[in-house]
């Protein structure tokens, strides 16, 4: 099939990069146990269903019952969704209705680890992971900072935002009930990242400071009243052993914790360390009920992008090339060609992508820095 191109291109990075290739799984419930062995593997995530990863937000869920693990990916031809692994057979499967151009965000499961709830499209959804079609349950005023779905049939989200903090929707659907607001004068800047405890009371929260710190707080949906628990840390996870984890500069670290006292109990221990954590705090890593912790490892692995054409009016479309790490672009004067710089397992090599046939060629084999402005 030969590729169309618009009159006018600007060859760009897709705004979304893949930033790590391998998901790594330890047993949190041994980890308090300094004499019991630790059972982990990883998962290459950077083929078929590459993961996609957005720039501001939390980007794995596991189930609770730690069977399935999801994360927003991409298919060879760059088009994004949904992915859903089976983690017993290391099945992949596409969620709400396979995958399109829009890019899902914060996804969440449900108790019964038969639902996922996202952000896409400027709306709140939730597809099963058995399949069919995504149910829209709300809009969403701007893009979503976390969610958890609660055993009492709601959901609490987040948005960007500075003039709502936590927002609460029923599962089945309507209108956003706001739950807190920032309180400005405090310092508070943006309320995110919501956990709903087992009983599905108190909720952990985030607060971003206008000072550029975090906090992490317990909300009581009975009185509306927040209280701080940690003067620094972000996305506060419990665990079925008792503990919270939470991120503090790119470290995942425990902390025992009284869920009915609101208390912590102890001092913190690290229990994995370098995990990516995003500049706005946002960790990505999940904890499944059952003891099992997964999280995206900060590996100074290159981050793997997808190419975009863009018109003249801004809009976009994407390129049918899989998510690498490019660079270097360069378009041939006729505009059939790109030259570009590929950083894989070989080193950095010079490719070229024909644009009327749609094929990509390797042209260099020796692990080069490419040239500035390479030509083809």
């Amino acid at each position: 099939m030969v590729a169309k191109r618009p009159t006018w291109l600007l060859w760009a990075m897709g705004a979304l990069a893949v930033f790590a290739s391998v998901m790594t799984f330890l047993y949190f419930s041994q980890v308090v146990s300094e004499d019991a062995p630790i059972g982990h593997f990883s998962i290459n995530l950077a083929r078929d269903r590459a993961f996609l990863p957005s720039v501001d937000s939390t980007d794995l869920a596991i189930s609770p019952d730690g069977r399935h693990l999801v994360y927003p990916g991409a298919d060879p031809s760059g088009r994004r969704g949904l992915v859903l692994r089976r983690l017993a057979q290391m099945e992949l499967t596409e969620l709400a209705g396979g995958f399109t151009v829009d890019s899902p965000r914060g996804p969440f499961f449900s108790p019964d680890s038969e639902w996922v709830g996202f952000g896409v499209g400027g709306a709140l959804k939730k597809v099963s992971v058995r399949g069919g079609p995504a149910v829209t349950l709300c809009e969403l005023q701007g893009r979503l900072r976390g969610g958890s779905w609660g055993p009492n049939g709601e959901i609490i989200f987040a948005t960007v935002g500075d003039e709502t903090g936590l927002l609460r929707v029923p599962v089945a659907g309507g209108e956003p009930e706001v739950l807190t607001v920032p309180d400005a004068a405090a310092g508070e800047r943006d309320h995110r990242w919501p956990e709903f405890l087992p009983g599905g009371e108190p909720v952990l929260f985030d607060i971003a400071s206008s000072s550029g710190n975090n906090q992490i707080a317990a909300l009581s949906l009975e009185t509306g009243e927040w209280k701080i628990l940690t003067p620094g840390g972000a996305n506060a996870r419990y665990t079925s052993t008792g503990h919270i984890v939470y991120a503090a500069e790119g470290t995942l670290r425990a902390v025992r914790f009284d869920a009915e006292g609101l208390e912590l109990l102890g001092n913190s221990f690290p229990v994995v360390e370098a995990v990516n954590q995003k500049s706005n705090f946002a960790a990505n890593f999940a904890v499944s009920m059952n003891g099992t912790l997964v999280y995206n490892p900060n590996a100074g692995t290159p981050d793997l992008r997808l190419l975009k054409w863009i018109d003249r009016d801004g809009r976009a479309t994407p390129v049918p090339l899989p998510p690498a790490a490019y660079d270097a672009l360069s378009l041939s004067p006729d505009g059939k060609q790109l030259a570009l710089s590929i950083t894989d397992n070989s080193g950095v090599n010079i490719w070229v992508y024909d644009i009327e046939r749609g094929t990509l060629g390797k042209r260099t084999f020796g692990g080069v820095n490419p040239p500035p402005g390479a030509d083809p």
